[in-house]
């Protein structure tokens, strides 16, 4: 949602299929992604998913061989390549920053530049495996637009592990973080957080707009 509504500032136009809350079946995805032309596929997955997430990067090449395939995966960071090796499917692997990094590719997509100027990736080319050096983070995490919660068809789904008699979602208010805790997959990266009253817009957003009665704060 966060990545949708960063694309639509710059004049994209977002299909937004949640596979999992919907609890879609792989044939479901299929008839989903044939029914709609697009240019870059953008998906999420984790290492311990990974057979099963990279299914969807190949269903779509299968069905629309020439759009792009771009995962995102925040725990490898050190294996970008090896990744690729076995995700035959994916075109670009982006581990962090992408906030910064996708706008930057979609740009580089429709303007026919070079991808080696893009910081952070790890991109096929000629059959080669490229990786980038690791890109800075630049800007505020405050000065991001909200995420477009328009594109949730039906809160209802989504469910945490208390009842609530209302809408429940998760919402980020800050990201990274300067520790070094080995088992953590943001340790040692910069920490931002939103200002309050961008985190209080959300929260009204979500109550007001949506009857969200329940967050979970995901930092």
């Amino acid at each position: 949602l966060q990545i949708a509504s960063i694309l639509r500032e710059r004049g994209h136009h977002i299909v937004f299929i949640d596979a999992n809350g919907e609890n879609l079946t792989y044939s479901e995805i299929k008839r989903k992604i044939s029914a709609i032309q697009y240019d870059i596929l953008i998906f999420r997955f984790g290492p311990t998913t990974f057979d099963w997430d990279i299914r969807v990067a190949q269903i779509s090449k299968e069905l629309h061989s020439d759009t792009i395939t771009v995962g995102i995966c925040y725990t490898v960071w050190s294996i970008k390549k090896e990744v690729m090796e076995q995700g035959v499917y994916l075109d670009f692997l982006i581990s962090n920053e992408w906030e910064q990094i996708i706008p930057e590719i979609v740009s580089s997509i429709e303007t026919k530049n070079s991808f080696e100027k893009i910081k952070g990736i790890c991109f096929r080319k000629n059959g080669k495996l490229i990786e980038t050096p690791p890109v800075n983070t630049v800007g505020e995490y405050g000065d991001l637009p909200l995420p477009a919660y328009d594109l949730i068809s039906n809160f209802k789904i989504y469910r945490p592990n208390t009842p609530t008699t209302g809408n429940f979602t998760i919402i980020y208010t800050s990201k990274g973080c300067p520790y070094r805790c080995i088992y953590c997959t943001v340790a040692r990266t910069p920490h931002q957080s939103k200002p309050a009253n961008k985190v209080i817009e959300e929260l009204l957003l979500l109550y007001n707009n949506y009857n969200v009665k329940l967050v979970t704060f995901f930092d």
